[in-house]
């Protein structure tokens, strides 16, 4: 076999591999910052709808107003599935367990639970 002469190719130095991820580094942050304010403007508007929708006014951004404006059909409906979870964990839940903790105390006492849960 002869020899084509040309040597095998070398791995990246460790200084090439660190200045190409530095690049596409700054890259990557210079491009954020360009779409930032596109970026939070259409996340507000997308959980203002959702927070809406959770709060059973439906899909509108100020509710009475019906108009579509969401530019993320499967984002919005995940919010919407992860708002009402937070809604119904932290507020529904707890105040369903208040309640039969005052049946509870009111059936200890012997008070009629309806006179418990008005007083308090």
């Amino acid at each position: 076999m002869k020899d084509s002469g040309s040597a095998p190719a070398q791995p990246p130095s460790s200084l090439q591999t660190t200045l190409t991820v530095l690049c596409l580094l700054l890259v990557f942050v210079f491009a954020c910052l360009f779409f930032i304010d596109a970026t939070s403007d259409d996340a507000y508007i997308t959980m203002r709808y959702a927070r809406n929708a959770a709060a059973g006014e439906g899909i509108v951004y100020n509710p009475g107003e019906r108009v579509e404006g969401y530019s993320n059909p499967l984002w919005l409906g995940l919010l919407v599935v992860a708002a009402t979870i937070v809604t119904l964990v932290v507020y529904v839940v707890p105040h369903s367990l208040r309640g039969s903790e005052l049946d509870y105390r009111a059936i200890e006492r012997g008070v009629p639970p309806e006179a418990a849960v008005a007083t308090g």
